[in-house]
Formats: structure tokens, sequence, C-alpha cells
């Protein structure tokens, strides 16, 4: 007498309690991912008897999504000239600002004739004649603060420093000395230099190395002991007319 078969118990491992279906059915399962979508089919089988088969799955089949790119508007008339508009106040106002903050070579300034107000860096304060004609510094911007290039046509790249209210009074070294007094002669000619913050030297051409200078407190230098490395002899040059 033949064994009898048994089907198989419906918990044993690898296999898969489905509802009942009809022969050859299957099952497709789709997962959504973030750009991607994967298909699973799984189909089962009741070929046999009725009997519960194993559960066959296929392997997975990702399919890459590929999302349309976003349509941007090209906004409408006035929407664009308000964009245009914008980007011109933009531009202008890049020009303004690179004209604001543009600088002028101060050798420009010290054309012959122009007049001039000669700053320390140093101080603050502004080069000036005093009645007795002595150099001194103040906070005034007044005629006696004030100075006339005159460029000798000898020499190109030296200059004198007239003062404005008394016109026969120049800037001078003597005797070792700054002063104001000067008559116009070899001892007033001077040779400007232009450092890379813009502010200026004057050397002395009678007495090389010697330079106009500053303290802090206002007081004059020795020129003799003003060299072009020492702050004192830094000055600032406005224009005040040519």
């Amino acid at each position: 007498m033949a064994d009898k078969k048994y089907p198989p118990p419906t918990n044993a491992p690898g296999y898969y309690q489905a509802p009942p279906a009809p022969t050859g059915s299957s099952r497709t399962v789709i997962v959504q991912g973030r750009g991607t979508t994967v298909v699973q089919h799984t189909s089962t089988s009741t070929n046999y008897g009725g009997q519960r088969q194993p559960a066959v799955v296929q392997p997975p089949v990702v399919v890459q999504t590929v999302r349309p790119a976003p349509v941007r508007s090209q906004g409408g008339l006035f929407d664009n000239l308000g964009k245009a508009f914008d980007s011109a106040a933009k531009d202008l106002g890049n020009i303004a600002t690179t004209a604001t903050h543009a600088v002028i070579n101060p050798m420009d300034l010290m054309r012959n004739g122009n007049k001039i107000l000669i700053q320390s860096m140093t101080s603050g304060l502004y080069l000036k004649v005093s009645e007795k004609g002595l150099l001194e510094t103040s906070q005034g911007k007044g005629p006696i603060a004030q100075w006339v290039v005159v460029k000798p046509q000898q020499y190109p790249n030296t200059i004198k420093l007239a003062n404005a209210s008394r016109s026969s009074s120049y800037i001078s070294v003597q005797n070792g000395y700054a002063v104001g007094y000067g008559s116009g002669g070899s001892d007033c000619d001077f040779t400007p230099s232009v450092l890379p913050d813009w502010s200026v030297m004057f050397e002395s051409v009678q007495n090389p190395g010697s330079h106009l200078g500053v303290l802090p407190t206002g007081q004059l230098t020795a020129p003799a002991q003003t060299t072009k490395d020492t702050d004192a002899s830094h000055f600032k040059i406005f224009l005040l007319g040519v």
C-alpha cells in the first residue's frame, strides 16, 4: 500500500499564506521613492491539488522617474520693466560709490598757480605763517594758512610755496629751521613726493634729506632730523582754487 502524501504545512519556512487566487494569478507591488519607482511582481500558484506553493518573488525593477523641470514665469511687461529699472539703479549706485571714493593724485593738486592747504597727518593742523613771518600750525584755514604753488620753469620737479596773504613770504629752510619768511631763493625750493597713502613729503633741494615736519603736538620739527621715514613728514594736500 502506497504511503499517503500530505500537503506541506502552511506555516513552513519559505511558504507564503495567500488568499485563494486563480491559477497563475499575480500581484504587483509598487513602491514609490524619492526620484525612483520600484516595481515588484509576486506570483502564487495552486496548480497542485489546491495546495499552497512557495511564493515566487521576482527581482525588483527600479525605474528612474524623470521629473519635468519647473517652468519659470517669464513675467509680464511691467514686471520685466521693473527688474530693468532696479538693475539700472544698482549700476548707477555702484558708479556713484566709485566716484565718491576716487582718489586724486596730490601732484595734480600742486600745479603752478594752485592755492592749497597743507595739513599735518600727525596733528591734523595746517601750516601757516605768523605775523612775524614764522612757520607755525593752527586749526584755521584762512589766508595765512593758504599757499600758492610756484613751479620754476628750470626745475619742473620742484616747487616753491608762497603764502596767499603775503605773496613775498615763502616757506624756507634757513640755518636748520623751517621758516615762513623766505624771499623765494633756492632755499625755498622743495621736491614733493607722494607716498602710497597719498600723503606728501617736502624735501629741501638745498639740504637733501631734510624734510618739513610737524609733531603730534603741532610743533615743527628740525628739517635735518626729519627723514622720509618719519611720520612727522607726512602731509595732506587740499585744493582751494586754481
